[in-house]
């Protein structure tokens, strides 16, 4: 599609993972002219959780595309489904449990605010 569209098919991504979860990123600054902002997949093995993590520089969004489980924002938890949107600004700890047999997945988006990025 020439310099302008990039596709990427999420086996062509640069894959992530950390102990119970595969984090594969699509779209960032490395591979389209973005500015800033990263586009990714986020999978959860079943009855497993991430660990907790804040990013100094970046706010990320999430829609939750298969499963359900909970989120963590610093000391609160609220249950999560499928169709949900989450936030998450700059400077703020975090993390996903799967609180289902089934895996859950995510599409992430995370964008740089602070000079740097992170």
């Amino acid at each position: 599609m020439g310099d302008i569209v990039k596709v990427v098919r999420e086996s062509e991504g640069q894959t992530f993972v950390q102990e119970t979860c595969r984090a594969t990123i699509l779209l960032s600054p490395d591979n389209v002219a973005s500015r800033g902002m990263d586009l990714g997949i986020l999978h959860l093995q079943p009855r497993s959780k991430t660990l907790p993590n804040m990013h100094p520089r970046s706010e990320e969004m999430f829609y939750l595309l298969k499963g359900k489980g909970t989120i963590t924002v610093e000391d609160e938890t609220e249950e999560i489904e499928a169709g949900v949107a989450i936030y998450i600004p700059e400077n703020v700890v975090h993390h996903f449990e799967n609180t289902q047999d089934g895996e859950t997945a995510f599409r992430s988006e995370e964008r740089r605010v602070g000079k740097g990025g992170e």
